[in-house]
């Protein structure tokens, strides 16, 4: 559990986090919901549409952690004693994993795990990785997808697997855990065998009113994949828009500019007393 928070996703830390989403997966209208815990340590989320489109009532689906990269938000003293600090804030690793499938594309269940390390070019003036990073990225990942239709044989499932070689491009940043955005570009290379390739880019923006007393927020995410690792191995193009409503449970906790105030009112405070005395 340690290592899941530390490798978390966007949005900042939480307990529990609900949400309601709408969208369209190429041209597609499609609605669903998702839900995460322990600060996106698992998240998981599917969303739904016509049949008639494509056989499938559940047009997506997705388990994993740490989608879209490094974690970012202020850590929370109920967090402080489960997240270790990076002492080496020029230098993130980012390890992800996911569980889904996708109707549109052809996957009926696709898992894979990969590890990155980011050049984090923030972090060489010190500033916390958690408040903002951004840099270039490389690591190895691990593929397996059950595929329909594969190569246009509509006579059962198809299993392939693949290991890749990646490199990439992430950037994330929040301003008091009320607005955040983050992104990540990535592409990847199998190793072996077809060497398939794809280009995959998701990015997110969102706001979370809970400072102004409003447990609420809205998130926009897309998604844009590009390549031969598709269902006919012909290179294709795939794309998604989301938005999310959400309600999330946060322990309670300051931001350094509230902090810095609440010093300010004892130091104050103290200095009153202290004159009162005299």
């Amino acid at each position: 559990m340690i290592f899941a928070i530390a490798t978390a996703s966007a949005a900042g830390f939480h307990f529990v986090r609900a949400e309601v989403i709408g969208g369209v997966t190429g041209q597609v209208p499609e609605g669903g919901v998702g839900a995460s815990f322990i600060s996106d340590a698992l998240h998981g989320w599917a969303t739904f549409g016509d049949p008639a489109v494509d056989r499938h009532l559940v047009r997506a689906w997705r388990v994993g952690s740490s989608f879209l990269g490094p974690v970012l938000g202020v850590v929370p003293p109920t967090f402080r004693g489960m997240v270790p600090r990076n002492d080496v804030p020029f230098a993130l690793p980012w390890v992800q994993a996911h569980l889904g499938g996708e109707a549109a594309a052809g996957k009926l269940v696709e898992a894979d795990v990969s590890g990155h390390y980011v050049l984090n070019v923030p972090g060489f003036w010190d500033v916390d990785p958690r408040r903002a990073y951004v840099g270039p990225s490389a690591g190895l990942g691990l593929n397996g997808t059950w595929w329909e239709g594969w190569r246009g044989d509509e006579s059962g499932v198809v299993m392939t697997g693949k290991a890749t070689g990646e490199a990439g491009f992430l950037a994330g940043v929040t301003l008091r855990d009320t607005w955040y955005a983050q992104g990540r570009a990535v592409v990847s290379l199998d190793l072996f065998g077809a060497h398939q390739s794809n280009l995959g880019v998701a990015a997110t923006t969102g706001v979370f009113l809970d400072r102004v007393g409003i447990p609420v927020g809205v998130e926009v995410r897309g998604e844009l994949d590009r390549g031969n690792d598709t269902v006919t191995t012909e290179p294709a193009t795939r794309w998604a828009a989301r938005l999310a409503l959400f309600w999330k449970l946060t322990p309670p906790f300051q931001t350094k500019i509230e902090e810095d105030l609440e010093r300010r009112r004892r130091e104050a405070a103290a200095a009153a007393a202290r004159g009162a005395g005299s």
